[in-house]
């Protein structure tokens, strides 16, 4: 996995392997989060049709 550090003060962030699986611990909670691929895909594709659907765009 390749490690997501801050710029600024180094934390680590994210790590993110190659197979596109996300692990992403809160800062807030310390929950650690996983997200895969068909993720990512889910909601790019929900994203687009809010933004292209007039019937959607203003709700």
């Amino acid at each position: 996995m390749k490690d997501f550090r801050c710029k600024q003060c180094n934390r680590l962030l994210a790590k993110v392997s190659q197979n596109s699986r996300v692990e992403v611990k809160c800062s807030r909670c310390k929950t650690i989060n996983l997200f895969s691929e068909e993720i990512f895909i889910t909601i790019e594709e929900r994203n687009k049709d809010l933004c292209t659907d007039p019937e959607t765009a203003g709700n």
